[in-house]
């Protein structure tokens, strides 16, 4: 990673580090290497030199740079370009290089960004002309395996959503007319690319998802009654369904939290109360009444009375209700997410809607985070289910459980592979049970972040 240390580089060395990379930055300055992530190996160098640039990335799988000089040397933006290109075709690694938007069109003159004063004014117009040379010089280059991600007109310090936007050469807007994406999602993105290229000897924009959402609760009608569900989903157009099941204290404002993130990250997200049969939610017990003798009786009682044939009858209410909502796509998959005693369920939820389907496949993905008895002794283990499924899935399992049932991630893995459904299954180290929900003391914001992450990647490619 060129340009570690910078405002982009240093969130994208943290956001590599939060997938479980191993990072090598490289700062030009040794003075900056103080201020590199905790995690990161150290290196002096710089990328206007070929030399060093094949030196520093022999071995590597990728090099990122996010380089900017100095006002006034705004060409050695030009110089670096061809430094790097070289570098890496010597060394043979791939090369993702973050650019600037200058160089896109803007879409209601068709003219290039560079030459519009609404977003280039003469004070940036420098660094605007150099950015346009630096891409120019990598699409004149024949040798290198190089991708070119320009920014939208505005990029800023921000949240970390997880959700992003993506095109080819036209600056990216929202709805509101803004043009702009967190660094924080803007370093999301290039992970993304660099774990699944797709832009390959080209150049691709991000921006903001942005989505505005629209909320409501809904009653779905089950064989056993009326499920009270939050739901959500962006404002207009039609996107991938995701039936949701919260943990064993239900649905509440985490989980409509959690909800209205992926929403704006562009799926309709229902969210149910699992224990619609005996009370409408929330049930009003916290974490910390969870761990007092009352909250907890309470609590596993609710959890107790739902069987698995209960789950599997709402799934297929559940899917039922998103099909006719036009807010679904009717052409896309759905995919089904939960957390601890949803884990469960979201795996039954495909078994469910997936068998016997003329649809073919449904339900295209599962997550489960911290997912609770998804490995037992009983005939209707979910693990057993996992051919009935046919659908991709992710499963994130917190260190003190896997120490529960250490055998159970090798059954998971088992099973799927002899269902020959991909999965990706992983124990996340230093977690505790919850430690992806938000109001728990057991949450983990960084292991959630990246579980997050490996959500949306899923999605992304598993609801097409």
């Amino acid at each position: 990673m060129f340009g570690a240390a910078g405002s982009v580089g240093s969130r994208i060395v943290g956001e590599a580090l939060l997938r479980g990379h191993e990072v090598t930055a490289v700062v030009r300055d040794e003075s900056r290497l103080s201020s590199l992530p905790a995690g990161a190996r150290g290196r002096i160098g710089d990328a206007t030199s070929v030399d060093q640039v094949a030196a520093l990335s022999a071995g590597q799988d990728l090099v990122i740079s996010a380089t900017r000089p100095a006002p006034g040397n705004e060409q050695q933006l030009v110089t670096m370009a061809k430094s790097l290109l070289a570098g890496v075709t010597r060394s043979g690694v791939r090369l993702l290089l973050v650019g600037g938007a200058a160089s896109l069109k803007v879409p209601d003159t068709g003219g290039l960004l560079v030459d519009d004063a609404r977003y280039v004014p003469d004070f940036v117009r420098d660094i605007a002309i150099a950015c346009c040379a630096q891409f120019d010089v990598c699409t004149a280059d024949a040798a290198a395996d190089w991708t070119y991600l320009s920014p939208p007109a505005l990029l800023v310090p921000g949240e970390r959503t997880g959700g992003y936007r993506s095109g080819g050469d036209e600056l990216l807007f929202d709805s509101d007319g803004t043009s702009t994406i967190s660094i924080e999602d803007f370093a999301v993105a290039l992970l993304d690319e660099a774990e699944s290229p797709k832009h390959r000897r080209s150049r691709f924009t991000v921006a903001a998802h942005a989505s505005s959402v629209c909320e409501s609760e809904v009653m779905v009608r089950t064989p056993d009654g009326v499920a009270d569900c939050y739901f959500v989903h962006p404002v207009s157009g039609a996107y991938p369904g995701v039936i949701l099941w919260p943990d064993a204290l239900g649905l509440r404002l985490a989980f409509r939290t959690i909800g209205k993130r992926l929403a704006r990250s562009g799926y309709s997200v229902l969210v149910i109360n699992p224990y619609y049969r005996h009370t409408v939610a929330p049930i009003r017990v916290d974490a910390d009444a969870f761990n007092e003798p009352a909250g907890r009786e309470k609590v596993l009682s609710l959890a107790n009375a739902i069987t698995p044939d209960m789950t599997m009858t709402d799934a297929v209410a559940l899917a039922g209700f998103l099909a006719q909502h036009k807010s679904v796509d009717p052409e896309r998959k759905l995919g089904t997410m939960g957390y601890c005693i949803g884990g469960a369920m979201a795996v039954r939820t495909a078994a469910a809607v997936n068998d016997g389907n003329d649809r073919n496949d449904r339900v295209g993905a599962i997550a489960s985070f911290h997912g609770a008895n998804l490995v037992t002794q009983q005939a209707d283990s979910p693990h057993l289910l996992v051919p009935r499924t046919r659908a991709s899935a992710l499963i994130g399992i917190a260190e003190n459980d896997d120490a529960k049932d250490p055998d159970a991630k090798a059954l998971l893995r088992e099973a799927y592979a002899k269902a020959s459904l991909a999965a990706e299954i992983e124990v996340y180290p230093g977690t505790m049970h919850g430690w992806c929900a938000l109001d728990t003391k057991a949450y983990d914001r960084p292991h959630a972040e990246r579980a997050w992450s490996r959500l949306l990647a899923l999605f992304s490619k598993a609801l097409a």
